[in-house]
């Protein structure tokens, strides 16, 4: 072949060649680890019926979820009736009793609506198949939060199984499970503004944030402020970050002197005497609208 040739050969086949696929930047993600569980099959079950009083409502053993609100379904249910089926167990403890795996909001809601009968799945359940069967039934209808989770994650721990167990059967990593155990050790306002998050705004990130801060300023650090601040200015992970960042000090910037988040307003006095006039000015401003707003 003459150099010519050989050359044209060179050049169609760089113009040819497949690009290189750009490199993914970052670790890449752990494959999830075998579940070594027990696997649930539907085909098998059969429709029962049995009144109300035969279920064990107070027994939450396996209740995932922290608050049920079963009021929302009386209208549903007084109308309709149970339309997907409890699974129970036998009670192991109480004879002739049911024991509620699946269902408690319906549960609830048909005995106080007064239902003669509600339909169940009768099934034979270990307790670990119980709490699985539980937090996976909630989990394909989305109706868990983190801090439900957090509390079916002590449950399991309960029963004794560890972090590694525990990741394995809900399919979580054990740096999740752990994370997520945390939750349930918060104070009050700030479960329960993670169980509110639809009105609240506070996901169990921004509760992290605030714990966190809590611990390391202590006595500097009001909770039920931010939370109300986080709420009314419906600040995003990221503005929540800064504003710490802000007030606390750190590498992005010295704490400032005042601060007003929706009807709270705070200033350091002994900060304003040495600040800036410019900074002075804003906060006598501030000051004036709300005595204006007091007046009404």
């Amino acid at each position: 072949m003459t150099e010519e040739g050989q050359g044209n050969v060179r050049k169609e086949s760089a113009q040819t060649a497949t690009p290189a696929a750009p490199k993914k930047k970052g670790r890449p993600p752990k494959p999830p680890q075998p579940y070594p569980g027990s696997t649930f099959s539907l085909a098998k079950a059969q429709v029962t019926e049995v009144a109300p009083d035969d279920l064990d409502i107070e027994d939450t053993t396996f209740q995932c979820r922290v608050v049920l609100k079963p009021e929302a379904l009386f209208d549903s249910v007084r109308t309709h009736g149970i339309q997907m089926p409890l699974v129970v167990r036998k009670h192991p403890r109480k004879k002739d009793r049911y024991q509620l795996v699946c269902g408690f909001r319906r549960a609830s809601a048909a005995k106080a609506v007064g239902l003669a009968k509600v339909p169940v799945v009768v099934r034979d359940l270990t307790d670990e198949e119980a709490h699985i069967l539980s937090y996976t039934e909630n989990e394909n209808r989305r109706t868990l939060n983190d801090l439900d989770r957090a509390h079916a994650i002590v449950k399991l721990q309960s029963a004794g199984k560890d972090t590694a167990k525990i990741a394995q059967l809900y399919r979580l990593g054990e740096r999740q499970v752990q994370r997520l155990r945390e939750l349930v050790d918060y104070p009050a306002e700030l479960r329960k503004a993670i169980a509110e998050v639809e009105t609240t705004g506070v996901t169990t990130t921004h509760a992290m944030l605030l714990m966190a801060a809590a611990r390391k300023y202590r006595a500097r650090f009001d909770l039920k402020e931010w939370l109300v601040g986080v709420r009314k200015m419906k600040m995003s992970v990221e503005d929540l970050r800064r504003e710490l960042r802000t007030e606390f000090g750190g590498r992005r910037g010295p704490r400032r002197a005042w601060r007003r988040t929706g009807d709270i307003f705070s200033f350091d006095l002994k900060k304003l005497k040495d600040a800036p006039d410019a900074e002075r000015g804003r906060v006598i401003s501030e000051l004036q609208k709300l005595l204006k707003e007091l007046k009404g």
